[in-house]
């Protein structure tokens, strides 16, 4: 299994960004995953979750965007919505809804190391517990560009 979606994409700022993924769990029930600016907090419902993404995605800039699919199934557990043994199985559907260049999708097994080579102490010998962007993915070097990982943010306490 390939646990994270990898989009290569340039958003510009002020323009607003939404992406949406349809995932299935091992009961074969359909679930949606909603990364927008249009939202403030986040929800959890049966069926969807919404996170707001506005501040934490980097803009104007090329960016290796990386998704943690298994992440976002734990919106679901342990809040009474579905039974804790139900885990991510496939990703069925992606929707962007944005206003941005996007070069490429392609998913991987390990978690990518995030960086930004705008960093000035950038250098790659340092990092430890992930993976680059695999060669015939990379974008050319001398592109401003940054690598980020998204994994579910839980709602806080109320």
């Amino acid at each position: 299994m390939q646990q994270y979606l990898v989009l290569q994409v340039y958003i510009p700022q002020g323009f607003p960004w939404s992406l949406e993924l349809t995932l299935t769990d091992t009961s074969k029930s359909k679930r949606r995953v909603n990364l927008t600016t249009a939202v403030s907090k986040p929800e959890v419902k049966y069926f969807h979750v919404k996170q707001p993404i506005d501040h934490r995605v980097k803009r104007n800039t090329w960016l290796n965007l990386a998704i943690d699919c298994y992440s976002f199934m734990a919106a679901w557990k342990g809040n009474g919505i579905t039974d804790l043994g139900q885990t991510y199985r496939s990703l069925d559907q992606i929707t962007l809804g944005a206003y941005c260049k996007l070069r490429r999708i392609f998913t991987m097994r390990d978690k990518l190391i995030e960086f930004s080579n705008d960093d000035e102490a950038f250098e790659p010998s340092q990092f430890h517990g992930g993976v680059f962007v695999p060669k015939g993915c990379q974008l050319n070097p001398d592109v401003l560009q940054s690598t980020q990982v998204l994994v579910y943010e839980p709602p806080p306490e109320e």
